[in-house]
């Protein structure tokens, strides 16, 4: 490895390193971005100017390219749960694995949810849950496991054919679609279930064994839905393959996977 690769490695770690802690640290999103940015600049030929004649019109293009996508998938995810569709399927897997069961029912409707673009999962989901952690005695950890594992792992990583931003960005640089790497992505699906399932039940039993149950607070969100009047959960289901589907028939035409998303 030359030199300069070696640099170029060590900096970009350091930035990646510098994001994580001002992130965990509660630091300013623009902020630390821009502090990011310096520290790579300055380490470049072209110095601090570098923010001007690369990551600015990188910034502007990757904005133009995902800005309909996000938009569109946005609205989507709003409606989603606006409908109570959302809801119905998070009560619907609850009803499915059962109380018990209720880390991998979360983490199910989580993955469910990042399919079909619902970026505010997290107050639907919670509310819907709280009550049977309530019952339960368990802690609202399991909880928050199981809605981080969902959002980004499977969902939104590894598994081939899900419309997110960090499955089609590869695409339009490589020129293939969102089901490139069948094998590689299943096999990896399959250890992150496998792993996320494994590490939920583990961590509902050690705190069952520690004694730390449920804890309310005055802020939880509370539940403004009767389960009765929700929708069919089906049709929930029925949106998210649509997604999914289309998106997967217009690449089948050869249209960009980008595109195909975003008219799916």
């Amino acid at each position: 490895m030359s030199p300069s690769i070696l640099i170029s490695l060590v900096v970009v770690i350091a930035a990646f390193a510098l994001f994580f802690y001002f992130s965990f640290k509660g630091v300013n999103l623009f902020l630390t971005v821009f502090a990011c940015v310096t520290l790579v600049s300055l380490c470049t030929a072209d110095g601090l100017t570098a923010i001007f004649t690369s990551f600015l019109p990188s910034v502007g293009t990757m904005f133009q390219q995902f800005f309909l996508l996000y938009t569109i998938g946005g609205a989507f995810g709003f409606c989603l749960m606006e409908s109570g569709l959302g809801s119905a399927m998070a009560v619907h897997m609850i009803r499915i694995f059962g109380e018990k069961w209720i880390a991998v029912a979360l983490f199910v409707i989580t993955c469910l949810m990042m399919a079909a673009g619902v970026a505010s999962y997290q107050y639907a989901i919670l509310a819907i849950a709280l009550p049977v952690l309530k019952r339960l005695n368990m802690s609202r950890k399991v909880a928050l496991a199981a809605m981080s594992a969902g959002a980004g792992s499977v969902a939104y990583g590894t598994l081939v054919g899900m419309p997110n931003a960090l499955n089609i960005a590869p695409t339009t640089y490589l020129g293939t679609t969102t089901m490139a790497g069948p094998v590689i992505s299943l096999v990896c699906t399959a250890f992150s279930v496998v792993f996320i399932v494994g590490y939920l039940m583990l961590l509902t039993n050690r705190l069952k064994a520690r004694g730390e149950g449920f804890v309310t607070y005055d802020d939880d969100p509370k539940v403004d839905q009767d389960e009765n009047a929700l929708p069919p959960a089906w049709k929930g289901y029925l949106c998210v393959a649509a997604i999914i589907g289309l998106s997967l028939l217009f690449q089948g035409f050869g249209i960009a996977a980008i595109q195909a998303t975003t008219y799916a």
